[in-house]
């Protein structure tokens, strides 16, 4: 939640030049880093988006301790960190390595990729070439075994998460449209950190046929799931919707 607050904050910042959302992102930023970091607390995140909305609000600020604590955030992953532990396991939290030793892209697909997202902003703005190398295979392991032709990605229902190599079913396809947009913002990272062309087919595959394809037309209702293909005819009423 409050990385979805530091976002909006500078959005907001950036757009109106006002400062009343963003100095509330301020403190509740500042009291993290009083509380989590090097010699003090010692923990990840249960959804990443923390780590995106440091990066963030570092950018609108200049204070490096926002940089600092999302790349302690990310560092802390792993079975030996110390960090919190989830009953539904660390593979699901991405904590089953330390962040930079990651090569493939395993369980829940939204808090996935709202890490690599983090990941590529740490990359982009410290240069550590180990944050690089780790994003980038992961970025390979997607793109080349996990996605599918809509750019969607999360295969399994179970655990919302990603399947094994080339498990792409049709229709049982879970394809979260959350996943798809967390699709779009890590490939937007990585297009804007290299510049190159591939990221940029991503973010318009996955934008275009599984992130609106996920909302309705009146913009009411959105689609939590997208599978691909049904053998039983099915009104659009019907589709899973919020």
């Amino acid at each position: 939640n409050l990385g979805h607050l530091f976002e909006a904050a500078v959005a907001h910042y950036q757009a109106t030049g006002k400062r009343t959302l963003l100095d509330v992102a301020i403190k509740s930023a500042n009291l993290l880093t009083d509380t989590f970091g090097p010699g003090k607390t010692s923990i990840w995140p249960g959804h990443q988006i923390t780590e995106m909305g440091l990066a963030k609000l570092y950018r609108a600020t200049g204070n490096e301790r926002y940089l600092s604590l999302a790349k302690f955030l990310l560092d802390e992953r792993g079975p030996d960190s110390g960090g919190k532990t989830n009953p539904r396991g660390l593979t699901y939290n991405q904590a089953q390595q330390r962040v930079v030793d990651q090569s493939e892209a395993v369980g829940h697909a939204v808090r996935a990729t709202y890490m690599y997202s983090g990941m590529a902003d740490v990359a982009a703005m410290t240069g550590d070439e180990s944050y690089v190398r780790a994003v980038d295979s992961i970025w390979n392991d997607v793109v080349s075994r996990k996605l599918y032709i809509t750019g969607g990605i999360g295969a399994r229902g179970g655990g919302e998460a990603f399947g094994g190599p080339y498990e792409l079913p049709n229709m049982a396809a879970y394809n979260e449209t959350c996943a798809a947009i967390g699709n779009v913002l890590w490939n937007e990272r990585m297009l804007r950190a290299t510049g190159e062309a591939k990221y940029a087919d991503v973010v318009e595959l996955a934008l275009y046929n599984a992130v609106l394809a996920g909302v309705s037309l009146d913009g009411t209702r959105f689609f939590y799931t997208n599978t691909l293909r049904r053998l039983d005819p099915m009104p659009l009423e019907q589709r899973w919707s919020r």
